[in-house]
């Protein structure tokens, strides 16, 4: 497929934006203090798999709820072996294309999948005449509409970039469209600018307001050479973020602190974006570009959580010195397999599994492995190693990102222990973190007070009887457990209704013609056969199996109460 705009934007914007010496000193001074100031700060920053509440949620027109949306051009969806939720693709509003072409058209039509519209102007003329427009925007988006599928409008892309008008003229144009968009549920509109746009067409010029704006889009490639040039001078690969500087979590950097600073709260995608492979000096530069895939998808993840779209566009123009396709380059697709597999991701038929989330904002953390990650950068650092200790004794070692390690609870004690963060470039130490978390059989939680178990004393009683259990029960994360054997006879339930399987570590009860079935270190339970959420699952604490005491209560018709006198938890149970 053509498009008339060049994808390669991080070449031909440079064409663009690039300026003499003299023009230097008044007109990019200011921008180019701020690049240093975003490429030069060493970054380390520790994540776990925190829940969907974690993410940030903004309310937007097809946002979803957590979880990123992934994909690539429609004529190249065969990268993610049909497994991506986006598609990408374009229609030209200067020769009044009215209509999705093929593949896409049928893709969309035939298929669980998102659509991205690059609704390209590449004329001053047209934005300027916008109202000349009306029949054929109207009718057009209409058309979008009726295919029944979550749109993404990205009207007039790259328009710090390209002459499209002047602000005023450019914000009057989008607002037309997308009042016409908004008459739609399944469309949302995307403004969405060059990460390194021109110098003389900033962000602010260009925004046509919240009220107009569904999403923010960057469109944003990674380039090794600033113009195509391997001499280019330091200064220049530091303003338009190029060659040891080119990374995603750097480009994104400028458009997120135009947001900041104008309190633009909404979702982001990577309209479209790569990393460059190979170029016309004849060099594979695969080395270069797969860190590059790497925070593309794993560190933008974790460090950007706004971040809810990022789509790679595989393909090679004729016009680019620098080629982001990576057809034939299966290590480099691999890559970004093995990140949208993760479970950060929302593929075509199912959501996300989980947020990255810094540990102290993470809550409770169950099960016998826990998966901890680090994003981490500094200056001219194209390789970071990351190194764990716990209490001080080396634990494990990583070399590229996500920089993944797994605590493994049922190897550490229970108490208080440190989890020590360390980033190199080579033999340099350049950060350092440290991170305190409480553990409990297969429980973790993380803060400097963490703390698991609450020290009171817990009296259980049923019908006004107390409940003699032969190992205390203890709070956990607000959360009363019991041991499973003694709390399940004083309901009535004799053990021949309990059953254990040591194998499949579940446990299930049978009374009075209904069945719980609960899995250790699992809070999904199943009652009759129907799944639900527990609040803190099963655990083996010293050996024995303890459960939530509500949860089983309430299932078996007892009513529960309590009265807390600060230093006791006392608990009444009432058969209904």
């Amino acid at each position: 497929m053509k498009k008339f705009i060049s994808t390669a934007s991080a070449v031909t914007a440079l064409c663009a934006a690039v300026f003499s010496v003299t023009a230097f000193a008044w007109q990019g001074e200011e921008d180019y203090n701020k690049r240093l100031e975003f490429v030069s700060a060493n970054e380390l920053e520790v994540y776990v798999e925190g829940s969907s509440g974690n993410a940030p949620y903004y309310g937007a027109r097809l946002e979803p709820r957590t979880g990123i949306y992934f994909g690539t051009l429609a004529d190249h969806a065969d990268m993610f072996d049909g497994d991506f939720s986006t598609c990408l693709t374009y229609v030209e509003f200067d020769s009044m294309q009215a209509d999705l072409y093929y593949p896409a058209n049928d893709m969309v039509r035939n298929n669980n999948i998102n659509a991205v519209i690059g609704w390209n102007v590449s004329s001053a003329d047209t934005i300027r005449n916008i109202d000349a427009y009306t029949d054929y925007i109207e009718q057009t988006v209409k058309t979008f509409s009726e295919y029944g599928k979550n749109m993404y409008i990205r009207f007039g892309a790259e328009m710090n970039n390209i002459d499209l008008g002047t602000g005023e003229e450019f914000c009057y144009a989008f607002r037309k469209v997308a009042d016409v968009v908004h008459k739609y549920d399944n469309l949302a509109m995307v403004w969405s600018p060059l990460d390194m746009g021109s110098l003389d067409r900033p962000f602010a010029d260009f925004y046509p307001g919240d009220e107009y704006v569904d999403w923010i889009g960057i469109n944003s490639y990674q380039i090794k050479y600033f113009l195509f040039d391997k001499d280019a001078s330091e200064t220049n690969k530091v303003l338009w973020m190029t060659g040891n500087y080119a990374w995603h979590t750097n480009s994104l950097k400028p458009l997120l602190s135009f947001m900041s600073e104008n309190n633009i709260n909404k979702p982001v995608m990577i309209s479209e974006g790569g990393v460059a492979n190979e170029n016309n000096y004849g060099e594979d530069t695969s080395d270069w570009a797969a860190p590059r895939l790497r925070n593309m998808y794993w560190d933008i993840a974790m460090q950007y959580p706004q971040v809810k779209m990022i789509n790679y566009f595989n393909t090679q123009m004729s016009w680019d010195n620098e080629f982001f396709s990576l057809d034939g380059h299966d290590d480099l697709i691999s890559i970004i397999r093995e990140a949208v597999a993760s479970g950060a991701f929302i593929s075509r038929d199912s959501g996300n599994d989980f947020t990255f989330t810094p540990p102290y904002y993470a809550g409770m953390l169950i099960g016998t492995e826990i998966p901890v990650y680090a994003h981490a950068y500094a200056k001219d650092a194209e390789s970071i190693r990351v190194d764990y200790y716990i209490d001080g004794v080396f634990y494990d070692s990583t070399a590229a990102s996500p920089h993944k390690t797994v605590i493994k609870s049922d190897a550490i004690s229970d108490g208080t222990h440190t989890l020590s963060v360390y980033s190199y470039n080579g033999d340099t130490q350049l950060n350092s973190k440290e991170l305190k978390f409480d553990k409990l059989g297969a429980f973790i939680l993380f803060g400097e007070n963490a703390a698991i178990v609450s020290d009171k004393s817990i009296n259980v009683s049923l019908n006004e009887n107390q409940i003699q259990f032969d190992v205390e029960p203890c709070v956990v994360a607000d959360r009363t457990l019991v041991p499973i054997r003694a709390f399940l006879n004083a309901l009535g339930i004799d053990d021949s209704d309990i059953e254990y399987d040591g194998t499949g570590n579940t446990v299930t009860i049978k009374y009075g013609g209904d069945t719980i079935k609960l899995y250790i270190n699992n809070p999904t339970a199943y009652v009759n056969g129907v799944s639900t959420e527990i609040d803190v699952p099963p655990c083996v604490i010293d050996g024995r199996t303890l459960v939530p005491l509500r949860f089983i209560s309430e299932s078996f018709n007892c009513d529960v109460s309590y009265s807390d006198s600060g230093s006791a938890l006392d608990v009444f149970l009432t058969e209904k």
